[in-house]
């Protein structure tokens, strides 16, 4: 009997490191969860919406601005690990997945001001920040480069400028009642 206590006794000794260890990592994550400020666009991912012109109404979709109907629906999706987004189109029709994409020229290495859809992998299409300057317009820029409209052949076309020219293009955001299993009613 009391060698039956004794090894209880050793078992709940040997145990006991480890539920205080348990105890610690579950207080060290609960700090840093804490410590972390929330990601306004956090859930964005799950709902489509629009980006919507407010001088004239039309919205930003794959080829410029358009009419705002379902093929100028876009769906958030935060970087792995970093701070920027890839603004996916939701209704293009490739298997790979269409984004929103800054253009870069040779090689790859240079930057240029042209913006068009392109694959979701891609350098240009990762590095979208998405940021509100009020509770309903949001600037789009990406590595210093504002969204700005207009500024090339056509009214709705759409290019990037350097942000320090102090003109970009707020959108108003327009999230819709579609979710990833249809229509919320």
């Amino acid at each position: 009997m009391a060698l039956a206590v004794v090894a209880l006794v050793a078992a709940l000794l040997a145990l006991s490191p480890s539920v205080a260890a348990q105890k610690s990592k579950q207080q060290q994550q609960q700090q840093q969860q804490r410590k972390k400020p929330a990601d306004v666009n956090d859930n964005k991912g799950n709902t489509p919406f629009f980006l919507q012109d407010p001088r004239d109404q039309t919205c930003l979709g794959p080829n410029g601005f358009t009419v705002c109907d379902e093929r100028s629906l876009w769906v958030l999706t935060r970087r792995a690990g970093k701070k920027t987004y890839s603004l996916v189109s939701l209704l293009n029709p490739s298997p790979y997945g269409m984004c929103l994409e800054r253009k870069y020229g040779f090689l790859g290495l240079l930057g240029t001001d042209r913006v068009g859809m392109g694959l979701c992998s891609q350098k240009g299409s990762k590095s979208w920040d998405f940021a509100f300057v009020d509770k309903t317009h949001v600037k789009l820029s990406t590595n210093n480069q504002c969204l700005v409209r207009g500024k090339k052949k056509y009214l709705n076309s759409v290019s990037v400028q350097h942000c320090n020219k102090g003109e970009f293009l707020p959108l108003v955001y327009h999230p819709t009642s579609v979710h990833e299993a249809g229509f919320s009613l």
